[in-house]
């Protein structure tokens, strides 16, 4: 018996390929975040590198993004 499109993304294989997807987004625009800092000039530490890179929720990582458009230090993003 096949399974719809609908209950394969219910299923436990769904939701692991959901959380997978939703990290690859967030490791994607955690990217984006440091291209911008550096592209702006901005110094970024190895801690704050690898506290970017880490990120694995993609809304927080957007927020990192449009902080960065504004922010004078690193540390400003993760406020």
């Amino acid at each position: 018996m096949s399974m719809t499109y609908q209950e394969y993304r219910e299923s436990y294989a769904g939701q692991l390929e959901l959380k997978g997807e939703a990290r690859g987004e967030a490791r994607g625009r955690a990217k984006s975040v440091l291209e911008l800092l550096e592209m702006r000039g901005l110094e970024v530490r190895d801690a704050e590198r690898e506290r970017i890179l880490a990120c694995t929720d993609p809304e927080e990582a957007d927020r990192w993004f449009t902080s960065a458009f504004s922010a004078s230090r690193v540390e400003e993003i993760f406020d």
